[in-house]
């Protein structure tokens, strides 16, 4: 913000971070393997792609951004609007538009019917 880190630096916490994020990523598809059938009727598969779906959209787009602007793709043609602002804006309309996929996709994922007492007659019947 100030300009007093070089460009690498950045990149640097970039690879970084994203190599936490994945092996975080990771793990959790680990510890859905091995709890995969004790976890079926709450569907987390679905619920579990889509909050990682709206975390991983952002971080992507957010860097493929940046690599953009980087490389001088992305410029900005007015005087009054730097090309900080417009990557920001490029973001904020991206996700945006991303949230209402996601939106529609988690009402599929976040169903009421754990609710309704539709899950539990599935597992007494399947313990019968």
């Amino acid at each position: 913000m100030l300009g007093i880190y070089p460009n690498w630096l950045s990149w640097t916490f970039t690879i970084i971070l994203n190599i936490s994020v994945s092996l975080a990523l990771y793990s959790l598809l680990v510890f859905y393997h091995v709890f995969a059938k004790e976890l079926a009727p709450h569907k987390p598969l679905a619920k579990f792609l889509c909050i990682k779906g709206v975390v991983f959209f952002c971080f992507w787009q957010g860097i493929v951004l940046e690599m953009l602007v980087s490389m001088g793709i992305v410029r900005s043609n007015h005087f009054w609007l730097d090309v900080e602002h417009l990557e920001e804006a490029y973001q904020n309309v991206l996700v945006i538009l991303e949230m209402v996929v996601f939106s529609i996709l988690q009402k599929y994922a976040y169903s009421a019917a754990p609710y309704s007492g539709e899950v539990d007659a599935k597992i007494l019947k399947k313990r019968e």
